[in-house]
């Protein structure tokens, strides 16, 4: 059963994070590349994409995909590993003053999702 379960909640957390977090980093890699590609409507929401705020926010949520990488090893118990990392995922949530806006507003969302 409990390998059953830790099947279903590793198949959960690659379609829904991982899936949105893999699509982030492409898309940051490949950025740059996107401007010759577009037409001219999709440039004006292209231009108004902060490239440093992705940068920002894929950084920031790299630790999330270790954790759950980590915690989705199939090999080796992780039950033991799951409050240190469940920490350092709080502590990165903590909002440092010189961040730009929308990571902060990232951080908030995420340090909320911790407390409740």
């Amino acid at each position: 059963m409990f390998n059953d379960t830790k099947h279903i909640v590793a198949t959960v957390r690659h379609t829904r994070f991982s899936g949105a977090y893999e699509i982030l980093i492409v898309f940051n890699e490949v950025f740059n590349e996107l401007a010759n590609l577009l037409d001219s409507r999709l440039l004006l929401t292209y231009a108004k994409i902060d490239k440093n705020l992705l940068d920002d926010i894929c950084e920031f949520l790299s630790t999330f995909d270790t954790a759950f990488e980590i915690l989705s090893d199939s090999k080796r118990p992780t039950l033991h590993r799951v409050l240190p990392l469940k920490q350092l995922l709080i502590n990165k949530c903590c909002i440092n003053g010189d961040e730009l806006e929308g990571l902060k507003q990232v951080k908030h969302v995420l340090g909320m999702k911790f407390k409740t």
